[in-house]
């Protein structure tokens, strides 16, 4: 029988997949108590939408679950397996550490002020502070695929000058088979 203060949440999860060795597996759907709620973390935009793709010239955020623990956020470059242990490296501005709301809902932090660096990037909660991975603790966002990625940006001049030239290109071709045609009608006459 289910109490009226437990449910069902879903939450990222490493698996291990060898002695001491940890990989990303598909989000766990996991049984807990409402009164503690289940630690999440994924990148966003500045009202908390999920968000996975950003420019250099943007902010990155994250939305984190309300806990009300002293967490610190590390922006790391992207692993396919974490192990227990490894070092987590900020490549961002900073370590966030902050303690979090106390509630059901969610807090949005900004973890990358402009410019971003282009490259694949995961988000970890280091819920202990020691910044070091613990499998057993440390939530790390999308543990199945990439964080976040930070694409470059292609300016909107270079665009409008391709396409202008583009535009050139078959004006030119088009004037060039006209005239060519024109001059086989005249020749054939």
């Amino acid at each position: 029988m289910i109490d009226s203060n437990e449910g069902w949440a879903v939450g990222s999860q490493v698996v291990e997949v060898g002695p001491g060795e940890y990989q990303r597996c598909p989000r766990i759907i996991h049984y807990l108590s409402q009164t503690s709620p289940a630690p999440n973390i994924w990148s966003s935009d500045s009202l908390g939408n999920p968000k996975d793709t950003f420019i250099p010239s943007e902010t990155a955020y994250a939305t984190v679950t309300e806990t009300g623990q002293l967490v610190s956020l590390y922006v790391v470059v992207d692993k396919a397996i974490w192990n227990d242990g490894d070092l987590l490296t900020d490549v961002s501005d900073g370590v966030e550490t902050l303690t979090l709301n106390s509630g059901a809902g969610t807090q949005t932090i900004q973890i990358w002020a402009t410019p971003l660096i282009v490259g694949s990037y995961d988000v970890v909660m280091d819920v202990d502070n020691d910044g070091v991975f613990d499998e057993e603790l440390d939530i790390i966002d999308s543990v199945t695929i990439t964080g976040f990625n930070v694409i470059p940006e292609v300016p909107l001049g270079t665009v409008m000058s391709l396409l202008s030239m583009l535009i050139v290109f078959v004006v030119y071709v088009r004037v060039n088979r006209s005239r060519q045609n024109k001059q086989q009608t005249n020749s054939s006459d």
